[in-house]
């Protein structure tokens, strides 16, 4: 669970490719790809040849929690993720649980891929055409509430 740590750059989790369930909510989350192109750690680890997307690689991954909650009032990061930053979910083949509340996901065009949810959360999102959603026949679970 890294919930809740002003967490901006996602890209070192690229490698932990075992992974069954990450929780990054409340974070200050704006790119889901890689950003570490020609970077070297303090061990020295060269990043020259990572790939495009942290997900990639997390073909085990089944639950991802990419919410927020920005509640008027309190001090919370908002995870900035969009539309367009969805296509770096296609490679998770496995999972079932995704969770975008609160984020600024309008369109549903590039979650059609992700034929294995079974639980989507999309409330506080602006999200209005539900075309999409017919392909995903394994969801069992859908919020849209506002």
């Amino acid at each position: 669970n890294l919930s809740h740590n002003k967490i901006s750059d996602i890209s070192y989790l690229s490698n932990l490719i075992s992974l069954n369930e990450l929780n990054l909510s409340d974070n200050d989350i704006s790119v889901l790809s890689e950003s570490r192109k020609n970077t070297k750690d303090d061990d020295d680890t060269d990043y020259d040849k990572v790939s495009q997307s942290v997900f990639e690689n997390m073909i085990y991954l089944t639950s991802l929690d990419l919410s927020n909650s920005n509640v008027e009032g309190s001090y919370s990061y908002r995870n900035s993720i969009d539309s367009s930053d969805l296509d770096d979910l296609d490679d998770l083949v496995s999972l079932n649980s995704l969770n975008l509340k609160g984020t600024d996901v309008g369109s549903l065009t590039n979650l059609e891929k992700l034929t294995t949810l079974t639980t989507l959360n999309l409330s506080n999102t602006d999200v209005t055409d539900l075309d999409s959603l017919k392909k995903l026949t394994n969801l069992t679970y859908l919020d849209l509430s506002n």
